[in-house]
This record gives structure tokens, sequence and C-alpha cells, in this order.
């Protein structure tokens, strides 16, 4: 993955936390120097970048009326490896990361226990997601950019960049 997919990866948790009301308190990505390590040894468990939220996961809770907080976390967890999917065109990476995967594997749980089909259900939080990429993608590439010059975010530079359309060139 290329430092600038890295961004994207990360800005999509921004842009899907952002449009669907979850707080975020900020973004980080690699150095230059770190992401060439990280590329000498990869392991899966390598964190090229992150986003950071207050307060305990909120899909965390077994109550079924979490569930609409279920799928919204799960389809921020998806949001990064969607996005570079869309940037690239191509398929998912094999293997998401466990801090993105967890809350898809709790929505997964969720639907599960109210009888419904999980594959299903999984594909349609991944349109849903992919609708609101594409609805803001110009903002997502803006915030990638800012996010790769600067290597870190506040979650009130994220809000000011993704409230502001990005110029057309």
């Amino acid at each position: 993955m290329s430092l600038y997919e890295i961004a994207v990866h990360e800005a999509a948790h921004a842009v899907l936390a952002w449009a669907t009301g979850r707080p975020i308190l900020g973004l980080a990505m690699v150095s230059d120097e770190e992401y060439a390590r990280l590329r000498r040894r990869p392991r899966s468990l390598n964190s090229w970048g992150q986003a950071y939220y207050p307060g305990p996961p909120a899909w965390a809770s077994k109550d079924r009326h979490s569930r609409p907080l279920a799928d919204r976390e799960a389809m921020v967890g998806m949001a990064g490896d969607l996005a570079v999917r869309l940037y690239r065109g191509t398929p998912l990476r094999k293997e998401p990361t466990e801090t993105d995967l967890d809350p898809m594997v709790h929505a997964a749980a969720l639907a599960a226990e109210a009888g419904e089909d999980v594959e299903a259900h999984m594909k349609e939080l991944a349109s849903k997601t992919v609708l609101v990429l594409n609805t803001y993608w110009d903002r997502l590439l803006g915030l990638a950019d800012e996010l790769l010059d600067k290597r870190k975010l506040t979650g009130p530079e994220i809000k000011a960049l993704l409230q502001s359309p990005r110029p057309s060139s």
C-alpha cells in the first residue's frame, strides 16, 4: 500500500464517521521513515495509520437496541478498505486490520442473532458505505491530501476540511 493509499484509507474512516454523526478526535499516519521500515518487514498487525474516537466503542454493546450503532461502526470500519479499492479500482485487501474487522464481526453477529442473512446484511452495509464514499469522494481526497502532508490531523481540522468542498481542478 502506498503512502497516499494509507491516507485515503484513514480519510475514509473519518468521512464515514463525520457523515454518520460519529465523533472523531483525530487521524494519524506513519512518517516516511516508519513507512520504509514497515515495508521492509510487513506484518498484518502493523499500524500504518489510525483514526481516534472518543470513549468506548459504540459497537461493543450486545443490547439489540445498539444495532444501528453496530451497523454504523461496521460501515466506518469497512470504509478504509472500500475507499482504497475505489481509488485503485481493485478488489478488497485479503486481510483487513483487526481494528477495522472487529466492528464488522460484531454487526454480523447481531444480524445472525436477529435471524437475518448475515452475508446479505454485510453486503447492504458495504453498498451504503460505498454510496457515502462516492458522495463525499472529493472531500475524502482533500482530507487524504492534508493527512499525507501533515501526518496528523485533529478532530476540528478534520471537521473543517470536510465541511468545505474541495476546489475543482
